[in-house]
């Protein structure tokens, strides 16, 4: 199969951020976007459900320690879904 190249816009902090979570679960950027691409193929959807709720990024600063814990929390639920999607995805190609 031909591959191609996507070139996308994003803020230098959601980069960095992308890249850190990438290389936290042993994958680069490249094989992240092809999953998220397969995923919205496979599933006819965005992977995710999108809301019109007006939250800044990554606002750390309300809630103190308890969102950091919470964050966190659902950080790891994220990787763990991520991880189990990775694997059928995988099979799948």
């Amino acid at each position: 199969m031909a591959q191609t190249t996507l070139n996308v816009r994003m803020d230098e902090d959601v980069k960095n951020a992308l890249e850190d979570f990438c290389q936290d679960v042993g994958m680069n950027v490249s094989v992240a976007v092809n999953m998220f691409a397969k995923a919205v193929i496979r599933e006819q959807r965005l992977p995710f459900e999108v809301t019109t709720q007006n939250r800044k990024f990554n606002d750390t600063t309300a809630a103190g320690p308890c969102r950091e814990r919470r964050n966190h929390q659902i950080r790891q639920t994220q990787i763990q879904k991520f991880r189990g999607n990775a694997q059928r995805t995988e099979k799948l190609c």
